[in-house]
């Protein structure tokens, strides 16, 4: 296997050798691989259409209108096994991940949620919002906000920890695309369809 390989790349050194192959390269280049290259969180881009993707499923209705839930995402995070994707006329605007509820207790889930912290932060930069807030009852929940130092293409990162119960709680992660229509679009949105 090894040797073919060898081979391979030097076929490839000699027909890259002429000005014309190197042209042709250089165009491939940038026409096919900045998907790959530039590719936004989980490996999604502004903007894709739901036949990009595969595995797509109805989402819970809390998530709203448009969106798709999958477990194939093409580059997945080992702690987030659940995928909610929404999309708008202009496509792919939003990418929730987030854990399953099974088996996270309060203490695995704010590790988690440290670990993811701190990972974003490795990208991002610190949080410009975070802090506690308190649920029904005597739960308390975490929540990060990035919005400065961001690509190009993403307004807002989420981080945060839901709870359910005691019992059940759930780390997720929301990245919000440019694409995204806010608050006040939204309402405009409303205002206009009754």
């Amino acid at each position: 296997m090894q040797w073919e390989s060898i081979i391979c790349l030097a076929c490839f050194r000699r027909i890259a050798e002429t000005w014309a192959m190197k042209k042709l390269f250089l165009v491939l280049f940038f026409v096919f691989l900045p998907g790959y290259v530039f590719a936004g969180p989980f490996g999604t881009q502004m903007g894709a259409k739901p036949e990009q993707f595969s595995g797509l499923k109805d989402a819970p209705p809390d998530f709203g209108v448009n969106t798709y839930e999958t477990r194939n995402i093409p580059k997945p995070h080992y702690s987030l096994g659940r995928y909610v994707l929404g999309f708008d006329a202009s496509g792919l605007e939003r990418v929730v991940a987030f854990s399953d509820f099974e088996n996270m207790d309060g203490r695995s889930a704010k590790a988690l949620y440290n670990e993811l912290e701190t990972q974003l932060a490795e990208k991002y930069g610190k949080p410009g919002n975070y802090g506690t807030r308190e649920n029904s009852g005597d739960y308390r929940y975490w929540y990060a906000v990035w919005e400065k130092n961001l690509p190009d293409d993403l307004a807002k990162i989420y981080l945060s920890i839901r709870v359910a119960s005691a019992a059940r709680l759930r780390v997720a992660i929301i990245y919000v695309y440019k694409n995204a229509p806010d608050a006040e679009e939204i309402k405009r949105r409303n205002r206009e369809a009754l």
